[in-house]
């Protein structure tokens, strides 16, 4: 539901408190709460408020240090705030 709050709707504080619902859950691995965390930072970079998102992408990293994702959705928050982008990248082998 997340996700369709926040893609469909527009709609991020609702984004937020459904994926909160999911975290606070007492099921789930790590790595599906650490996922969790890192799509919270994407919430909360959206509203431009830097803190809880680098935040949230700590708890992501903490629960989870094997998530790539996370590492990137760091460096794209920590940009953002400073105004900057990611551009014209491609992972390669």
């Amino acid at each position: 539901m997340a996700e369709y709050y926040y893609e469909v709707e527009q709609l991020t504080d609702l984004a937020i408190e459904n994926i909160k619902k999911v975290i606070s859950s007492e099921y789930g691995s790590d790595s599906d709460k650490s996922n969790a965390f890192r799509e919270l930072s994407k919430y909360y970079q959206k509203q431009k408020d830097y803190e809880n998102a680098v935040n949230a992408v700590d708890k992501a990293i903490e629960l989870n240090p094997d998530n790539a994702s996370a590492y990137w959705r760091k460096s794209e928050i920590l940009l953002s705030s400073s105004g900057q982008t990611i551009i014209n990248f491609n992972f390669r082998d």
